[in-house]
């Protein structure tokens, strides 16, 4: 999908401290694939995109409005489900994966793990199935790459909650903001690779986030 980043038909993660970035960064990746455009000098597989924005999504227009100021292009091809559909509701998960397997995504991006298994026990490997098996289930009715936001603690380290989910991974990408306060506020993050099941887990890339007025 994103060569030697993410890949097509994969169960994908990008995980990251409250605040560090993650969700610009996968949003960032979503408009990239949907618009075919190279990130960061990597060839995409273009295509549609599915955003499920199971939480902040009243910043989710600002952020599409500025990635579009940036690069001088509509964010065509990506489309937003504004709502955290449940893995636990089976109605409601079906319905998506139908939706999904209509529309023919490229990419699955669910925004964030913990809002879309509301009423989990994130560190029960026994509910952390029931996750990662309803991953499992859209990537396999779409051929696409599911990414699942996901949360670290505060201080990073690994991913918040039970190691059922480092099984299923073929991906996972850490997003790092520096410690250093001056280099904090200018925005600089890494996006570091911690699995790659089938490439190169030395992949890096050093960022910096832009602002963009918007009047």
């Amino acid at each position: 999908l994103i060569r030697d980043v993410l890949d097509l038909d994969s169960e994908s993660w990008i995980i990251g401290a409250p605040g560090g970035f993650k969700s610009f960064v996968a949003l960032d990746w979503a408009c990239h694939v949907a618009t075919g455009r190279p990130w960061r000098g990597k060839a995409v597989t273009q295509g549609p995109v599915v955003y499920v924005a199971a939480e902040g999504q009243k910043g989710i227009p600002q952020r599409v409005k500025a990635w579009e100021a940036m690069y001088h292009q509509r964010a065509e091809g990506v489309m937003f489900l504004p709502e955290p559909v449940q893995v636990t509701n089976a109605t409601a998960w079906a319905t998506l994966i139908e939706a999904c397997r209509r529309l023919k995504p490229v990419l699955i991006v669910l925004d964030t793990q913990a809002r879309i298994t509301v009423g989990l026990d994130e560190n029960s490997n026994g509910a952390m199935s029931t996750l990662t098996d309803a991953v499992r289930r859209l990537k396999a009715a779409t051929g696409a790459c599911v990414l699942v936001v996901h949360h670290t603690g505060r201080n990073g380290g690994d991913a918040r909650g039970a190691s059922a989910i480092d099984g299923a991974q073929d991906t996972e990408i850490r997003v790092e903001r520096p410690e250093l306060k001056a280099k904090r506020s200018q925005l600089f993050a890494t996006i570091k690779t911690d699995k790659q099941k089938d490439g190169d887990e030395s992949v890096q890339f050093e960022v910096q986030l832009q602002i963009m007025d918007l009047g």
